[in-house]
């Protein structure tokens, strides 16, 4: 008798990249990259594929073609540096009230649409590794210091877009011989 091994063949995958996308090609010229910034555009920087990527159809058809390996794999990494909006936009505000207390106030503000609900928020603080106590105050979720990880650590179930808001910590310190100021 003779076996007969049976291949199991894996299909070709294929991703189509979107026309706002635009890889940074470092041999194009002067003229594409005023096209960018004209058009609602985002550049991608610094773009690596996995082995399994047939790099030639990304830069010729700008589609990502691959036969996937067995397991579990990363396919892209890339990074973007132009023209990023970030979620949200912190406001931190640092007072001296002497040589054993400070106030930290932290301003959340979210910046995306008003019709948008950002879910499970969490800031971490971080305090002087002096901190004997923290007295907190916020206007929305709840907060507590971790002294494990010497940080305060607030936490937002629900934040809808175009809102803001505040935590003030009170923080106490150990008295300390030298003068260096937390």
């Amino acid at each position: 008798k003779q076996w007969y091994q049976r291949r199991v063949r894996v299909p070709e995958c294929k991703f189509g990249m979107n026309d706002k996308i635009v890889a940074d090609n470092k041999d194009k010229d002067n003229a594409a990259e005023v096209a960018r910034k004209k058009t609602n555009s985002i550049a991608i920087d610094d773009c690596t594929f996995h082995q399994c990527v047939k790099l030639s159809k990304f830069e010729s058809e700008r589609s990502i073609s691959f036969i996937p390996p067995d397991g579990e794999f990363e396919l892209m990494r890339y990074r973007t540096t132009k023209d990023i909006s970030y979620p949200f936009r912190i406001i931190p505000l640092v007072r001296e009230k002497g040589k054993t207390k400070m106030e930290i106030q932290i301003v959340l503000k979210s910046n995306y649409r008003a019709a948008l609900l950002g879910q499970k928020i969490e800031v971490k603080i971080p305090t002087p590794v002096s901190t004997a106590g923290v007295n907190l105050l916020c206007n929305k979720g709840r907060s507590k210091y971790k002294s494990s990880d010497n940080a305060v650590v607030w936490k937002i179930r629900r934040l809808a877009g175009l809102k803001e808001a505040q935590l003030t910590a009170e923080i106490e310190l150990l008295p300390s011989s030298d003068n260096k100021k937390w």
